[in-house]
């Protein structure tokens, strides 16, 4: 029996529809994060294009640098000592726009990725998973490559630095004190008698004196004034020559992230950093400030502790972050023909020129 063509044509409108709904189900399901939702993704690696930098997370700081997305469109992160919550939202099949929200404003340990991650993810504008790696992907080209952590893992949480426990001073023994060694008396001394004493005898006539020369007084001896000996020029303190210049950026060389560039004259303005003589500095960071302690060794050591400061997402092509980063790790200074050369612990450097005076 031959099938009519309207029964065809019903079959065949039948398929396309299921087919559409299908997609439409997976499209559905993959908006709603698909294998986006669910693990914990911890950063293994992290590249910017502008700029231009590398980076590689060892396993053991991985946890430090996370991300957990939900199924109700919010995420929540942890950049190192930081935590950062938001929303997202996904555009078609690998389109996501990340929003950050409220976020703490620690100073992270020297050589943190924090804020490099922090700020990267307001960038995010693609996602893909593969091989169990989920990649990010910013507007600049750069990357955060992710794996999953382990399972019911709470590292999205920044756990505060435990306080050391104070180990007790052992009391000092008792010194015994000594007995006083009794002194000896004296032995008395005899005192002579005295020998009597012949009284002279008049002469029978009495002789006139005669008048005796008069005494010439010697001429006084005039003191010579004694010369002071010279007070001796004090000694300066270490780091006192990086006190009293503001110094801004010229030149940026890291190893970790590996980065190297020349800051615009017109732009070094925006990366600065002024050494105050009570051992505390400020710094600017293109849109953010720094404040910290510095100290400074009699060989030429310099160590940067940053304190508060704040944590904005500054425009695209920023070396704000990276500035930051490298002065957390700075190990020397020297300072030659006006201009001062910050050495970092992995050997990169920050040029500087003294800022011109406003």
């Amino acid at each position: 029996m031959q099938q009519r063509p309207e029964n065809r044509n019903l079959a065949l409108v039948a398929v396309i529809v299921g087919g559409g709904l299908l997609l439409i189900f997976f499209l559905l399901n993959r908006g709603s994060g698909g294998g986006l939702v669910g693990p914990t993704w911890q950063l293994a690696a992290i590249t910017g294009q502008a700029p231009a930098y590398q980076g590689v997370i060892p396993p053991e700081d991985q946890g430090r640098y996370t991300i957990t997305f939900g199924d109700d469109g919010t995420f929540a992160a942890r950049a190192d000592c930081n935590s950062v919550a938001g929303t997202y939202e996904q555009k078609g099949s690998d389109g996501i726009t990340i929003v950050p929200g409220p976020s703490t404003l620690v100073a992270c340990p020297d050589g943190s990725y924090g804020s490099l991650f922090a700020h990267a993810l307001s960038k995010v504008t693609t996602w893909s998973i593969a091989d169990g790696r989920l990649t990010l992907t910013t507007s600049d080209g750069g990357t955060g490559t992710f794996v999953a952590g382990p399972a019911g893992g709470t590292a999205a949480t920044a756990t505060p630095t435990e306080s050391p426990t104070p180990t007790p001073t052992p009391s000092p023994s008792p010194t015994p004190t000594p007995s006083p060694t009794p002194t000896p008396s004296p032995t008395p001394t005899a005192t002579p008698s005295p020998t009597p004493t012949v009284a002279p005898t008049s002469s029978a006539s009495a002789e006139p004196s005669e008048t005796p020369a008069p005494t010439v007084e010697p001429t006084p001896t005039v003191a010579p004034t004694p010369t002071p000996a010279p007070t001796p020029s004090p000694t300066p303190s270490p780091g006192a020559d990086l006190v009293g210049t503001s110094w801004q950026l010229m030149a940026i060389t890291t190893r970790d992230p590996i980065h190297q560039g020349v800051v615009p004259e017109a732009e070094r303005g925006k990366y600065t950093v002024a050494f105050a003589e009570d051992g505390t500095f400020s710094a600017t960071a293109d849109c953010n400030t720094v404040n910290g302690k510095w100290t400074a060794s009699a060989d030429g050591g310099l160590k940067l502790a940053p304190g508060q400061s704040t944590i904005v997402a500054c425009e695209e092509g920023s070396l704000g972050d990276l500035y930051v980063l490298a002065l957390t790790n700075s190990a020397s200074y020297a300072i030659a023909n006006g201009g001062l050369t910050i050495t970092l612990v992995d050997g990169g450097t920050l040029v500087f020129e003294a800022a011109p005076a406003p």
